[in-house]
């Protein structure tokens, strides 16, 4: 108990201290900090929520005996669809809906980083099961390199750069590649995986250092943003422009026809008087 405790503690306290980094790092901005400590306490729920939701498919594998006769395909199964997608779309879904009810003027930066304090948040229950069901050094492992901070760095700044942009593809091409990474960092971490090949080690332990590596550009990119207009700006603003510029495009469009029409018709009584 004592050690499990002690694992608890030790694989979370990087979540808290970049958790209350992120957090502070606009001290004056009120809001901000209200609607950062919002994502994180939502993203502790969405793990429930994702518990729940993965019941039924786990059972079905259980009942199947699927890891009895076919140990890779339960693999991919729970590391692609059960860990990575379901993780992800409910992370995702909290996300959206929290930045949808509040009247913040998030910026580029804003959206990644709240995106990030759910991932964080997340990764505090996620930390519960696993001193629970693994070794201290794996539940320690996975804190060291907060794994739930890179898939969130990925989504949430591609969220930003698709409002930004008025591009629908960048918010697939976040998500998606959090799926991926997810599901990938999952399946090499297996033990199903390990029990064919031994030397597929070396492919977790990439994967471990890809996850470190995204935890260090994330901190990197906040603190680069901060000073830089096209992050920190309004992305109410950018999507106001984008409105402009559609407006502008249909009126003169339209006055396009307009004229179109109006040359037509002089021409066509023009011919019909003479």
């Amino acid at each position: 108990m004592i050690i499990g405790v002690a694992g608890f503690i030790i694989s979370s306290l990087l979540n808290i201290l970049l958790y209350f980094w992120i957090r502070n790092r606009t001290s004056e901005d009120v809001v901000f900090r209200k609607q950062c400590g919002k994502m994180f306490r939502n993203g502790l729920l969405c793990f429930i929520t994702v518990i729940i939701v993965a019941l039924p498919p786990v059972l079905v594998l259980l009942v199947l005996k699927i890891g009895d006769t076919h140990p890779l395909l339960e693999t991919v199964i729970t590391a692609f669809f059960i860990a990575g997608l379901l993780n992800e779309t409910v992370k995702y879904l909290v996300f959206n809906k929290l930045l949808k009810k509040t009247n913040y003027r998030y910026s580029w930066l804003d959206a990644t980083v709240l995106m990030v304090a759910v991932g964080l948040g997340y990764g505090m229950f996620e930390n519960i099961l696993y001193v629970a069901s693994t070794d201290l050094r794996d539940a320690v492992f996975r804190g060291i390199t907060i794994p739930n901070v890179g898939y969130s760095f990925i989504m949430g700044y591609f969220f930003g750069k698709s409002i930004k942009t008025g591009k629908s593809s960048d918010r697939v091409t976040g998500f998606a590649g959090a799926w991926l990474l997810h599901g990938l960092y999952e399946f090499f971490h297996s033990n199903a995986l390990i029990a064919i090949n031994d030397d597929l080690k070396i492919f977790s332990v990439a994967l471990s250092f890809l996850e470190a590596v995204l935890v260090v550009l994330f901190i990197i990119f906040v603190n680069r943003a901060s000073g830089n207009e096209i992050y920190t700006k309004p992305l109410y603003d950018a999507v106001a422009e984008k409105e402009l510029k559609e407006k502008k495009k249909k009126h003169k469009k339209h006055r396009l026809l307009l004229q179109v029409g109006i040359i037509t018709f002089s021409i066509f009584f023009v011919t019909l008087v003479f």
